[in-house]
């Protein structure tokens, strides 16, 4: 059961967070209400190993504020990590595809 919705703009799209149980999820929509992604919280230590491993070569020291999978209606699979303000989107193999402010 979905509790706590808050619905706000991303861009020209419509995102609604709210948590499912205990874990925090978002859907994000376009302007005609068609469904994009789905995001849903992760624990840190259920990111993929590979990501890990990126993070800790490439950003040592740093903490993984926040983590998340995120799947698009397309079928692609992606895997965020919120790292001093910032959200480090990789894929399942660990290739970091972009960087963007939180």
């Amino acid at each position: 059961k979905a509790t706590n919705v808050k619905w706000g703009k991303e861009g020209k799209n419509f995102e609604a967070e709210f948590k499912n149980g205990t874990t925090p999820m978002s859907l994000l929509y376009d302007a005609t209400g068609t469904l994009l992604e789905t995001e849903t919280g992760l624990k840190t230590t259920q990111l993929p190993q590979a990501v890990k491993d990126y993070i800790s070569k490439n950003l040592t020291g740093s903490k993984i504020k926040e983590a998340s999978v995120i799947k698009t209606l397309k079928g692609v699979t992606k895997y965020e990590a919120e790292i001093n303000g910032k959200d480090y989107l990789f894929n399942k193999s660990g290739k970091l595809l972009s960087i963007e402010k939180d």
